[in-house]
């Protein structure tokens, strides 16, 4: 299979034929929740290209040919929740390690899904506790936590944003209608505000923090691979780092949360008003 064969817990499945539709790789705690979830389907093209093309990003397509597969988990649950154009995202986004103790895997295909079991186990080499091991799991699942409502706010109102402006661009120079660019525009401020205290907006490559300051979205991306860089229980450092990065961000979800249950919905008011046409015919001049 190559000289570097893939590491990590390996799972092998036999299909006795080329499956049809989506086939599921799952892997599932003791409790039955599952922490990482592999499929066949394709991955949507990332909207920025690899920072680093000569480094192979974590694979998450498992083959599907017929006969015997084999896929590596990598013992990493799943990560925050993408953004589009976040640089490195295919490395910064990995979820933290998960702890020792019985696992299931589940596999999915044609309707029917089969289950094994899996025993995962610390290196013996290793001298720390499954206490310690099971504390840096939890520190490093509740950044992963943060940092996906961080990223699923700010792909929300890029998407309103996005219709905003699209409306300020049609109705521009029309003054039927320029109250509703007006309030477009103090809508599009206030949500790019907003973006702008959570994460670094001008970061265009990881090294952007060399020329920007790094903001709440970074400064959780550098913590959890801080908490998981070693096996050992998080330092007070550590826990304290991450209760003032809530802090900060908390504040700026509720001013989200504010945008998008109040200044949203009267935008919205304001456009049915005007009676705003889905399909627009400029003005003569």
């Amino acid at each position: 299979m190559g000289d570097n064969p893939p590491t990590g817990a390996m799972v092998y499945y036999y299909l006795p034929a080329v499956p049809k539709g989506v086939v599921a790789l799952e892997f599932l705690d003791a409790s039955g929740k599952v922490v990482r979830r592999y499929s066949n389907e394709e991955k949507k093209e990332a909207d920025t290209p690899p920072e680093w093309p000569d480094q192979t990003p974590p694979d998450e397509k498992i083959p599907t040919d017929m006969g015997v597969n084999r896929f590596a988990w990598d013992l990493r649950m799943q990560g925050p929740v993408p953004l589009a154009g976040e640089p490195s995202a295919e490395f910064r986004n990995r979820g933290p390690m998960v702890p020792p103790g019985s696992y299931q895997v589940r596999l999915t295909a044609e309707g029917k899904s089969y289950t094994a079991p899996l025993e995962l186990k610390l290196d013996p080499r290793v001298k720390v506790s499954n206490e310690d091991v099971e504390k840096q799991s939890e520190l490093g699942r509740k950044i992963v936590a943060q940092v996906s409502e961080i990223h699923e706010a700010i792909a929300s109102i890029r998407e309103v944003r996005l219709q905003t402006r699209g409306l300020a661009r049609r109705f521009g120079e029309d003054q039927r209608y320029a109250s509703l660019v007006t309030a477009t525009k103090d809508f599009d401020k206030k949500s790019f505000d907003l973006e702008s205290k959570l994460l670094q907006v001008n970061s265009k490559s990881s090294e952007s923090n060399l020329n920007y300051p790094v903001l709440i979205d970074e400064r959780l991306h550098s913590l959890l691979f801080s908490v998981d860089i070693a096996d050992a229980a998080p330092t007070k450092q550590q826990y304290e780092v991450f209760d003032d990065l809530q802090k900060e961000a908390q504040p700026l979800l509720a001013q989200y949360h504010e945008l998008v249950s109040k200044d949203l919905p009267s935008l919205n008011e304001l456009v049915n008003k005007q009676n705003v046409p889905v399909l627009y015919l400029p003005a003569a001049k």
